[in-house]
């Protein structure tokens, strides 16, 4: 994925951009609850549920960019990129509407916590000082949320 955002340093004029490409591993368990037939319902071809799942993401994020346009002297600064494994979850609801005997159309809203991506703490290059300075690491939340459709087979 790519990550874009806007970096907030203290006196320095004008937008900040920071870019970066990143990637997340995520394994969870889930459950569904099919709210039909936990209320014992009858909702047609309608079967709503709702779900939740916990596990583990790895998210790795490559060196991030930060550009400062406006200033005439720094306008380029590049982080060591970073690694970290976090405790992922997810929560979803949705419903299935029965297309056939065995097939249902899945329409979901879904909402991931994946942890954090994070630099890791090294040197930082500097265009107006190549050598670089030491940083600590620098870190934001990945989340993710979205509508799913799918196409589900009952065995």
């Amino acid at each position: 994925m790519n990550y874009n955002a806007q970096a907030n340093f203290i006196n320095v004029p004008g937008e900040q951009p920071v870019s970066a490409e990143a990637e997340s591993w995520t394994a969870t368990v889930n459950l569904f609850l099919e709210i039909t037939n936990l209320f014992r319902l009858d909702l047609g071809a309608f079967l709503p549920y709702v779900g939740g799942g916990l596990g583990l993401s790895y998210n790795h994020i490559g060196h991030m960019t930060y550009h400062f346009p406006e200033l005439t002297k720094h306008r380029i600064s590049i982080t060591p990129s970073g690694s970290r494994v976090d405790l992922a979850y997810m929560a979803c609801a949705g419903t299935g509407i029965r297309l056939s005997k065995k097939f249902l159309l899945d329409i979901s809203y879904r909402y991931s916590d994946l942890g954090r991506v994070e630099t890791a703490s090294g040197n930082m290059f500097m265009d107006s000082l190549p050598a670089g300075i030491e940083i600590a690491e620098t870190s934001a939340p990945l989340r993710t949320h979205g509508f799913l459709v799918q196409l589900r087979y009952h065995f």
